[in-house]
């Protein structure tokens, strides 16, 4: 499933069958960027999802560092992870051992927020 606009471009990011074009995944992005601005760290489940990839583009776009945690890791790894890497915020789904504020990320979402300092697309 392509989310986003309809563009003879194609998608700017596919996990499995799930793919986004450039528009939808800046504008989610955005989103996620929207909310966690200023935080000092975020974590994300370090799954192959587009919620991941989203979570980790919306990190960019706020400034703000990214620690992936992998996705195969127990709560105690996890816990340790996030004490360890002074995350404030975990980004997706609650897992357990992430004692952090949860903020959803729903690669379906959109933001009107326009990413700071984008550079123009070269032409084709």
């Amino acid at each position: 499933m392509l989310l986003g606009s309809a563009t003879t471009e194609g998608p700017a990011v596919r996990v499995g069958d799930d793919a986004l074009d450039r528009e939808g995944l800046e504008s989610a992005a955005a989103a996620v960027a929207a909310r966690i601005r200023g935080a000092g760290a975020v974590a994300v489940h370090g799954e192959a999802s587009l919620g991941t990839v989203v979570a980790v583009v919306g990190g960019l776009l706020a400034g703000v560092p990214v620690v992936p945690v992998p996705a195969d890791s127990g709560p105690g790894e996890r816990r340790h992870i996030v004490r360890d890497s002074g995350a404030e915020l975990w980004l997706g789904r609650f897992q357990e051992g992430a004692d952090l504020p949860t903020v959803p990320v729903d690669p379906a979402e959109r933001s009107s927020l326009t990413p700071p300092n984008r550079r123009p697309r070269p032409p084709r």
